[in-house]
């Protein structure tokens, strides 16, 4: 029939040959006077088919009774000695150790609602009473709750037991719905076709057990159309308003009428609740649109009535800038709520912006806190029943290692080297600072001449810097650099030789300060000071050093103690306000006592202790 094929005496021929019957054709299929290659409508079994199409790799498998080399040439997917049979889970009958048709014992699990034995039967495994139990799911929030009944709005449905392939159906109507999680769902509002009004929720999990209703979880409104709720600060005595809007946009505009519940019972009032409530109290109100019998109902979120809010003025803490160890002190005024109740106070302290719970009191330690730490105090207060007001914050503060930073603007002067508070000096009520810088070298030619500053106490006490806001500072006499072979030469600025610098050495003015418990120079009521220069210079005496006794008259100025000669030695030695030298200033005067040994160093400590010889 073909070329070298077909017919009665050669070999059948393959696929597209010409044929005149079956026989002919390689796959026993000769359709249209041509050989086919095998199909599984063929009527014909060829290729890999275990019986008359079916079975193989390409066809169904076969039917109960069909043919079969394996469990995949059968339907039912069991083939024993060359047949293929019913398979037990598969047949459509309860048979063999299955507690329902085609489940439970040894096949797959049964569904919610089916018959079971053990856990192991049922596919949720949770088997109650003899029957397959499931969880339903759980409708618990639904957002937006009001939608505009043209449809089209996206809402979440929070809840629980969501399972994989949930259903949904809105008034009846099955709506496709995205699974997000087990606990959340969206779906978009279908229109509604009768108006606004409730909408009935189901939720069907795959697994046959029992379905969810959730009946008026959302409302179809009229689109634009509003309800609120306003009970000012929600507190007892407020004013409780209920206010729709979006009404007068339509053309008549849609009546409202307002409807209230006081923890669940009808209440009285129309835009305003007229029942009295009390705390604990939980207040709601719908608007009613439309007239009889076309009304639509839309209700705002429900409320519960609260204690009255109170304030707190004048907050405040002290002092500004604590220094380490020192208490701090957060104060403030706490008002009545504003339906007249007491309020009590309330503190949190925060530390470095973390509220530090092991403080609630008025009085803030500081100890053991590094410096540089920042406190913050913040009030509230308390109304009877417990409800907090808004929080009122006084200023942060930052804990420093003292009240008041007075600093040096010179390196290498040893500005603090000494310290002392004589008093008040210049009479304004508040005692006075001396400092020491004994190796003050910012004067030309006077390395370490040393130099006092006094600076005013009171509300002049803040952070200063020596150079710029002392009261007025006292130089010392003498200052210099040594030469080799020599201990000491006539005072010098700072020289560098050789790539090095020498040490000066200077009278080192303010190496020690002490006061006077009362004033024993000038007998006035202004206290005096004690100074030692220990490094001072004598002639023939270097290093005897010196000790100041100043009168602490107050006066403006500075004051320069390098003077010429007025002891009839060559030395630079005069003291201002000395008796035997007939000197006065009266910025201030002073008695002077001068080593009597090279190197003794006079004044490296000094005080003021009393009346030694009985002259007052």
């Amino acid at each position: 029939t073909g070329v070298d094929c077909g017919g009665p005496r050669c070999a059948a021929c393959a696929a597209g040959a010409a044929c005149l019957a079956d026989r002919d054709c390689l796959d026993g299929a000769c359709r249209g006077a041509l050989c086919q290659a095998p199909a599984c409508d063929d009527g014909v079994q060829n290729g890999r088919e275990a019986g008359v199409d079916c079975g193989g790799p390409l066809c169904a498998g076969c039917p109960l009774g069909g043919p079969c080399r394996a469990d995949a040439d059968c339907a039912l997917g069991l083939c024993l000695s060359g047949t293929c049979q019913g398979h037990p889970c598969r047949n459509g009958v309860q048979d063999g150790l299955e507690t329902a048709v085609d489940c439970g014992g040894a096949c797959a699990g049964c569904l919610g609602g089916q018959a079971c034995q053990f856990n192991a039967d049922c596919r949720a495994g949770d088997c109650r009473a003899n029957v397959c139990f499931v969880d339903p799911p759980v409708i618990e929030a639904v957002d937006p709750p009001q939608v505009a009944h043209v449809g089209g709005a996206r809402v979440t449905l929070t809840g629980l037991n969501f399972q994989i392939g949930v259903a949904l159906r809105v008034n009846g109507v099955p709506t496709a719905v995205t699974r997000v999680s087990d606990r959340t769902l969206t779906f978009t509002a279908p229109a509604s076709p009768a108006g606004p009004g409730p909408l009935a929720l189901e939720l069907f999990n795959p697994d046959g057990g029992q379905g969810t209703a959730a009946p008026g979880a959302l409302q179809y409104s009229v689109e634009g159309l509003r309800v609120s709720l306003d009970g000012g600060q929600g507190a007892f005595c407020d004013t409780w308003t209920c206010t729709a809007s979006g009404q007068d946009a339509f053309n008549p505009p849609i009546p409202v009428q307002y409807q209230w519940t006081l923890n669940g019972q009808p209440a009285a009032g129309g835009a305003t609740l007229a029942d009295a409530v009390q705390v604990g109290d939980e207040v709601a109100c719908a608007a009613v649109f439309g007239e009889a019998p076309a009304t639509w109902t839309l209700a705002a979120p429900p409320q519960t009535v609260q204690d009255g809010v109170g304030l707190v003025a004048d907050v405040r803490v002290s002092p500004q800038r604590p220094s380490l160890g020192e208490a701090i002190r957060c104060e403030g005024a706490a008002q009545p709520t504003h339906c007249g109740q007491p309020s009590a106070l309330q503190y949190t302290w925060w530390v470095d912006d973390a509220v530090d719970a092991a403080q609630v009191d008025a009085v803030f330690p500081t100890a053991g806190l590094p410096a540089g730490t920042r406190v913050r105090c913040e009030l509230v207060a308390v109304s009877p029943v417990g409800r907090n007001g808004p929080p009122s914050a006084a200023p942060t503060v930052t804990v420093t290692k003292g009240r008041v930073d007075v600093v040096s603007e010179h390196g290498g002067d040893r500005f603090g080297y000494a310290v002392s508070v004589p008093g008040d000096l210049d009479g304004d009520g508040f005692a006075d600072l001396v400092v020491g810088a004994p190796e003050e070298r910012s004067v030309p030619g006077r390395a370490e001449a040393g130099r006092i500053y006094v600076f005013s106490g009171g509300a002049a006490m803040a952070d200063q810097v020596a150079q710029v806001d002392a009261r007025f500072w006292i130089d010392g006499e003498q200052g210099g650099v040594p030469q080799p072979g020599g201990l000491h030469n006539p005072p010098t600025a700072l020289t560098i030789d050789r790539g090095g610098a020498w040490r000066p050495y200077g009278s080192a003015l303010g190496f020690a300060l002490a006061v006077g418990q009362r004033s024993f120079i000038d007998g006035d009521a202004v206290p005096d000071l004690v100074v030692g220069a220990p490094y001072a210079d004598l002639v023939r005496r270097p290093f005897a050093g010196k000790v100041y006794a100043l009168s602490g008259a107050a006066a403006p100025g500075i004051v320069d103690l390098q003077t010429a000669a007025a002891e009839g030695d060559p030395a630079a030695s005069t003291v201002l306000g000395a008796a035997a030298a007939g000197g006065y200033l009266p910025e201030f005067q002073a008695t002077l006592n001068e080593g009597p040994l090279s190197g003794g160093m006079l004044g490296r400590r000094v005080a003021a202790i009393g009346d030694f010889n009985g002259d007052g």
